[in-house]
């Protein structure tokens, strides 16, 4: 869209789907999409499931339609879009058509609670009474933080103007949060399995989707988002207070999480008492893990799926200059450590916590999943994205990655 959706531009959009949804592709087949998904049927009762969806390398280009772009990172997905020849004024980003359907509500928590605008940055984001449980308050400030913190990333990528707002709002969610809790004292059960990668997580999260349950299972879920997060986190030395406000709102979201940013929300998720966790470590010996990482050219490569990744010159640990010079070998060493640190630091805090190989997962699962209350099923776990390299090179890749005489196409 050449300008930015205004309300009544996403309500008229919302409409259109409803009335003619041939009209539209949606661009995305992972977490945001599964979002928008969700989101959609859950306000408006719209299915979306019908609309053919596409990756942005396998889009077709149709000027005849609308393309909503619900992948990330969603910038560089509508310019690789535009450059296959789709027009601009023919692509709309589910986020910004979203922040267009969510201005309404944030207007009416400013006038009916007492919430002054983040863009008001000269005064703080308050509330103007005492702050005790109310449903209400409690969604929409949770939306609202979830907004500038998950959605728009406005806090992680711009600057310290809304730092004190920031901090002050998730001081409101997290005490709102303790006193839903207290009402019951009944903690939420969480099944968390993370990892450097590489360790089984798409097996994990399979196996758990297939099981006839009503559970909601993420893996590798907001990526870009944790990361950018934490790149902010040691920039502008904020307090604790929004990390573990952004961390209840993303376990408070599925029944079990897994993945690499998972790893480093583990130091707070141990300090919500709200939660009460299992968690899963994967073992792999590093070489093993090393290579097959280094082999599907993922992690600090063009691969990666979160170019934001953590790197030792953002955490203090080296300057920029010597994590550059490190080889990908190195760099990959570093991060495993950085997660198994992470994982291992607070296990005590956790209500279980298994140490395993892949062969065990099935008995450790049906464990946790009968120990929760879950399900007494027996779980099956088959390993899966073991696949020979000549199935995920192209030969124009094998020559430019690998010398053809050190390539081979075992399984990693």
């Amino acid at each position: 869209m050449k300008k930015a959706l205004t309300s009544a531009d996403a309500k008229t959009l919302i409409l259109s789907i409803i009335k003619d949804k041939q009209h539209f592709l949606i661009i995305g087949q992972g977490a945001l999409y599964r979002k928008m998904k969700a989101y959609l049927f859950g306000r408006y009762r719209l299915d979306v499931s019908s609309i053919h969806n596409y990756s942005s390398f396998d889009a077709p280009v149709n000027n005849q339609v609308l393309y909503i772009v619900a992948a990330s990172p969603t910038p560089e997905v509508c310019e690789i879009l535009i450059n296959k020849g789709v027009k601009k004024e023919s692509i709309i980003p589910w986020l910004s058509l979203l922040d267009a359907l969510e201005s309404e509500q944030d207007d009416w928590l400013i006038k009916t609670y007492g919430l002054l605008p983040l863009e008001d940055s000269e005064k703080p984001y308050i509330h103007k009474q005492q702050v005790t449980f109310d449903a209400d308050v409690f969604l929409h400030i949770k939306k609202a933080l979830q907004k500038w913190l998950l959605v728009n990333d406005t806090f992680a990528k711009s600057n310290q103007s809304n730092l004190v707002q920031i901090e002050q709002l998730s001081s409101i969610y997290l005490k709102l949060r303790l006193d839903l809790f207290q009402q019951t004292s009944i903690p939420v059960k969480k099944l968390l399995f993370p990892s450097a990668g590489r360790c089984g997580g798409t097996s994990i999260t399979s196996a758990l989707q297939s099981i006839a349950l009503n559970l909601h299972v993420s893996h590798e879920g907001y990526s870009t988002e944790i990361y950018n997060l934490l790149k902010s986190k040691y920039q502008f030395g904020y307090s604790e207070q929004v990390m573990l406000a952004i961390t209840s709102i993303i376990l408070d979201e599925s029944d079990c999480l897994g993945g690499n940013p998972i790893c480093f929300l583990l130091p707070y998720v141990s300090s919500l008492q709200w939660f009460e966790c299992a968690v899963i470590k994967v073992n792999r010996t590093k070489s093993d893990l090393i290579s097959s990482i280094v082999d599907r050219n993922f992690h600090y490569s063009e691969r990666d799926f979160a170019p934001n990744r953590l790197t030792a010159d953002t955490v203090g640990e080296m300057s920029h200059k010597d994590w550059v010079n490190l080889t990908r070998i190195e760099k990959v060493d570093w991060y495993i450590d950085q997660v198994d640190r992470a994982i291992y630091q607070n296990k005590t805090d956790f209500a279980f916590f298994y140490d395993v190989e892949f062969s065990e997962l099935g008995s450790v699962l049906s464990e946790v999943l009968n120990t929760f209350s879950w399900s007494n099923q027996e779980i099956n776990v088959s390993h899966l994205n073991s696949l020979p390299k000549d199935k995920i090179y192209s030969f124009e890749e094998r020559i430019k990655l690998f010398a053809e005489k050190n390539f081979d196409s075992h399984e990693s």
